[in-house]
């Protein structure tokens, strides 16, 4: 009897200690505290702010609330590096592309104050740093807040003085001359055509931010630092405006994750670059009844060695109608000349000049999104990023995972008596294609007839 009740007791015990552990993991699991050492993210884009109207375009900055979601304090001391520096971005999604449409000069933080946003705070005093689990608020208005205040802090500084990769910046920063301010200086500036809804039917908009600070990159936690939230458009003319609406802020992803949450189909891959930072690349490859249109986007996180070539193979066919769009700097001597594509045979690729022939040339830098689009008788098969300055690696190529319908060579899905003028030209004149080359020894010819056949006849 006292066997049993002992066996009973232990049963209840280990059921009581089990339960305790998966308990522990939950609340673990749930709770918002992230990595080791310091952990800033945007817990919020609450508002936005037009400054007003002039010549066709419009001025807005972007509210942020920063979360220390990590173990340590966050080091927060105004007129010193050790800050944050926080960008506002603007990107519009439509007709299947993303785009951004303006992005604004970094503010710099000056005060930490302790709220409780994104989880249960242990307030550090004096303003100095971000406790563990804390969040700070900055306004629409302060974000936009041009010159510093009179004792030197806060105040916009450019985003070519920040190492994103390892949160280093120039301290002081460059200000913002008289002349370089008025209504669009170190803030967001875009063109009224791209926002008015009249003109952009079915266009979705989203802003994001991003939290720059050396504390941050040194603990390994600078590709959490990015926020977006989707934002609306009205009015017409000098009167449209932008405005955060019900959506909530999505944290810790940058905002070319909107694009694949428009468009499920878009393809993600983050890279990762040794000793450097983080690159974005989304694409997306429709069928346009002919062949195939892709649109890619490049998202550039955190890379200081930023991006100055994308090369985009194919296994067969040509490439056509290229497109590009990039966004416009604020007060830098950056070059804004457009990528200039070169299409030969089944590859198109898109580059600006290289570190060494010009250091000011329009490389997509950190906090950018460029977008690239062309029309192709082949799916893309593989993407290669060629980097702007020297680094680790100088290029980085993705493998596309294309569907080929061996004996498919007029491009419309199926295997039927259409393809057959088509193989025999490709069998005659030496033709290369993915879809023709059916025995799949990477040439073609007579040896691919009996299996075209076969495929033909549904063998």
């Amino acid at each position: 009897m006292n066997k049993s009740r002992n066996l009973v007791l232990f049963c209840v015990l280990m059921i009581l200690g089990v339960w305790a552990v998966c308990e522990m993991r939950i609340h673990a699991g749930a709770a918002p505290i992230g990595g080791i050492g310091t952990d800033v993210i945007v817990g919020d884009i609450p508002d936005i702010r037009k400054w007003g109207s002039s010549g066709g375009e419009s001025s807005f900055s972007v509210a942020t609330t920063s979360c220390n979601i990590g173990d340590q304090p966050l080091t927060w001391i105004a007129n010193s590096p050790l800050h944050p520096a926080i960008s506002q971005n603007l990107y519009r999604v439509k007709d299947g592309r993303i785009e951004q449409l303006g992005q604004s000069w970094l503010k710099h933080g000056f005060f930490a104050l302790q709220g409780s946003l994104c989880s249960t705070c242990t307030p550090n005093p004096n303003g100095s740093a971000l406790g563990v689990g804390c969040s700070d608020p900055y306004g629409a208005s302060l974000n936009g807040q041009q010159s510093p205040f009179g004792d030197g802090t806060g105040g916009l500084g450019p985003r070519s003085e920040v190492n994103a990769a390892t949160g280093v910046f120039t301290w002081p920063p460059r200000r913002l001359s008289g002349a370089e301010q008025g209504l669009f200086g170190g803030r967001i500036r875009v063109a009224n055509s791209d926002l008015e809804p009249a003109l952009n039917s079915g266009a979705r908009y989203f802003v994001a931010s991003h939290y720059a600070h050396p504390e941050d990159s040194q603990a390994g936690n600078n590709s959490n630092s990015t926020s977006y939230r989707e934002a609306f458009v009205s009015g017409t003319g000098n009167s449209v405006d932008v405005n955060v609406g019900s959506a909530q802020t999505v944290r810790m992803q940058p905002a070319i994750n909107a694009w694949q949450a428009v468009h499920s189909d878009v393809e993600l891959f983050a890279v990762d670059i040794p000793n450097d930072g983080r690159v974005v690349v989304g694409v997306r490859t429709t069928s346009n009844g002919k062949g195939y249109h892709t649109e890619v986007a490049i998202e550039n996180q955190t890379s200081h060695q930023s991006v100055r070539g994308l090369e985009i193979d194919h296994c067969s066919g040509s490439t056509m109608n290229p497109g590009f769009n990039d966004v416009d700097y604020h007060a830098e001597n950056y070059s804004g000349a457009d990528w200039t594509p070169t299409m030969n045979g089944s590859t198109i690729e898109w580059d600006t000049e290289t570190f060494a022939q010009n250091q000011n040339a329009n490389a997509i830098r950190w906090g950018t999104l460029y977008s690239f689009w062309y029309d192709s008788d082949a799916q893309p098969s593989s993407l290669t990023l060629h980097f702007f300055r020297s680094g680790t690696i100088s290029e980085h190529t993705i493998e596309l995972d294309v569907e080929v319908v061996l004996g498919d060579l007029n491009g419309d899905g199926v295997v039927n008596l259409l393809d057959v003028d088509p193989f025999v030209n490709a069998v005659g004149n030496g033709i290369y294609s993915c879809e023709g080359d059916v025995n799949e020894d990477g040439v073609i010819n007579l040896l691919d007839v009996e299996p075209f056949i076969a495929i033909l006849s549904g063998g």
